[in-house]
């Protein structure tokens, strides 16, 4: 991958240095995050669209900054993608740009799995397990890469995305599995691109026992309907997906299988108020399952 710019910004926290790097590249640019503590995983984190008075590089950062913490617990490599609007279309272009994995120069799901192959080219990585974890449009973005890739993560936290990718052929990508290509126009260009998706069911059934969601209990603005999805709240949405996904693994193999869905009291569409209990839930298969 060529470099264009590099900003390294090291951090005294003690005996050791933990290092936090910007990096562009013509692709996308993106953080990452190398604890004091040392490496053995990898958590890559996708943030939600961007306030309109904001940049997409303000809001990747303040995504990472929350889990720096975190990441020293568990020994973990932050990578965190920056989505804008003129290479990812997270606003207005890109028939959804970054949520269904679309991109101008890469597709966003290409983009990550090039940053996780770089990460685990490094010895202490090599065979580091890898999590996702995405807020909003980004548990848009995670949900539609875990079904396009259900082994590459070992777990996937989705924090309140307002659509997803449901297990049926009829209903084309990305708010179902059916096959999908169109061109589109991005976002402060004329530039054209040709996208497209589509995933088998198996991936589908593949996915369960690796994805898990939370979302608040104030959430309760009603979602625009989209193909595949009943009206309803992001409440709704999430139950009626881990239903579909159940009812699609009862039919690949052996099931039946269940996603979790944790409701959290008194939080509203908030990923700063989510973010501990999306951390309460990797902690849970870093520290118990993984150990099994």
């Amino acid at each position: 991958m060529r470099l264009l710019f590099i900003l390294i910004v090291v951090l005294w926290t003690g005996p050791a240095l933990a290092e936090l790097k910007f990096t562009e590249t013509p692709a996308g640019d993106y953080y990452t995050y190398q604890p004091k503590s040392g490496t053995q995983r990898i958590l890559v984190i996708a943030h939600g669209t961007r306030a309109e008075s904001e940049k997409a590089t303000t809001t990747a950062r303040r995504y990472l900054d929350r889990w720096i913490e975190f990441a020293e617990k568990h020994q973990m490599k932050l990578i965190v993608p920056v989505f804008d609007d003129a290479r990812f279309g997270n606003r207005k272009g890109g028939y959804g740009g970054y949520r269904g994995l679309f991109g101008k120069v890469k597709s966003a799901d290409t983009f990550v799995l090039e940053l996780l192959e770089e990460a685990k080219s490094h010895p202490q990585l090599n065979n580091a397990p890898a999590y996702l974890y995405g807020h909003s449009a980004g548990g848009q973005f995670a949900v539609r890469f875990g079904v396009k890739h259900p082994n590459v993560f070992y777990h996937i936290v989705l924090s309140a995305p307002g659509r997803y990718s449901f297990p049926d052929l009829e209903i084309p990508w990305p708010y179902g599995a059916g096959k999908m290509t169109r061109r589109t126009t991005w976002s402060g260009s004329d530039t054209q691109t040709e996208i497209s998706g589509g995933a088998p069911l198996i991936n589908y059934s593949n996915l369960i026992g690796r994805v898990s969601v939370v979302v608040g209990a104030l959430d309760l603005d009603p979602q625009p309907k989209r193909p595949g999805h009943l009206p309803g709240t992001r409440i709704d949405t999430a139950h009626a997906w881990a239903t579909a996904m159940t009812k699609a693994d009862q039919l690949q193999r052996r099931g039946p299988q269940r996603i979790r869905i944790d409701v959290i009291p008194e939080v509203g569409h908030n990923s700063r108020a989510l973010t501990p209990h999306a951390m309460k839930v990797l902690n849970y298969w870093i520290e118990t399952v993984g150990l099994r």
